[in-house]
């Protein structure tokens, strides 16, 4: 699978988009007649099989990613991730090229599009739970609010369902393994559960760092590039900068042994 890393590198001077999404996810693959037994499944009439991949198949997500990839090999100003295609070009004129060699494409192996999910030439897109614009990518909304109207949690597996959710999002939020430090400690093996102000404060600023909605540039590789680094006693952090903005956030927790160490080590 691609990474998100990999797309935002390739979207670098894009300033025109659009967003494709093929209606039936895996089912536009068909199997092969030999293959087709091993998903034979009981029914109430009897026994059935796929004539399609279906959800469910241990290696489907690589075989169907793989093939939508294999499909649009050559054609420029496109990526996708799964059954999202991710349309782009520097203007409108390029946009609208790149567009039209894709829809040829699947036209010509009979890929079916969901009208509804599709968005055509727009300067901003909504893409694997991401906006893209030409000035850069951050969070979709939908992912922010669902931490920001989030009530505090009340056991470790509601701290874990929330620390999953910013996991996402960790790219947009500078010292993220620091703010969370208090709320990972919740999750740890024979730890007491504890909601006070040190936790609470936590959430809190967790919240209020979404509410910011930070743009993060897109790598260019011909500019020059400044690292920035910072560490204290309970995690890492980076900062990766081109011309004054901010490409990437990033942050790890330090474990036991590390924290013991200073902070210069």
């Amino acid at each position: 699978m691609p990474t998100l890393d990999e797309l935002i590198t390739d979207l670098n001077g894009a300033t025109v988009f659009s967003s494709l999404d093929l209606t039936s996810g895996y089912q536009q693959l068909e199997l092969e007649p030999e293959s087709r037994h091993i998903t034979t499944f009981s029914t109430h009439v009897g026994l059935r099989r796929y004539k399609r991949l279906m959800f469910g198949i241990n290696a489907a997500l690589e075989i169907f990613q793989n093939s939508i990839a294999e499909l649009l090999t050559g054609l420029p100003g496109c990526k996708n991730i799964s059954d999202d295609i991710i349309v782009y070009g520097r203007d409108v004129r390029e946009h609208d090229e790149n567009l039209n060699r894709i829809l040829t494409r699947l036209r010509e192996h009979n890929a079916r599009l969901n009208r509804d999910k599709c968005a055509f030439r727009k300067s901003e897109v909504i893409f694997y739970g991401h906006s893209f614009s030409a000035d850069g990518i951050k969070a979709a909304p939908q992912k922010i609010n669902a931490i920001k109207t989030m009530q505090p949690p009340e056991n470790p597996s509601e701290v874990k369902s929330l620390l999953g959710m910013a996991q996402y999002v960790s790219r947009f939020i500078p010292n993220y393994a620091t703010i969370t430090a208090p709320l990972r400690a919740l999750t740890h093996q024979n730890s007491v559960w504890k909601w006070e102000t040190e936790e609470e404060t936590a959430f809190r600023k967790l919240q209020n760092e979404l509410t910011s909605d930070r743009v993060m540039a897109y790598f260019d590789p011909t500019k020059s590039t400044k690292v920035l680094v910072d560490a204290n006693p309970t995690g890492l952090g980076v900062i990766l900068m081109q011309d004054g903005k901010v490409i990437s956030d990033g942050s790890r927790a330090l474990t036991d042994v590390e924290s013991r160490y200073s902070q210069t080590e």
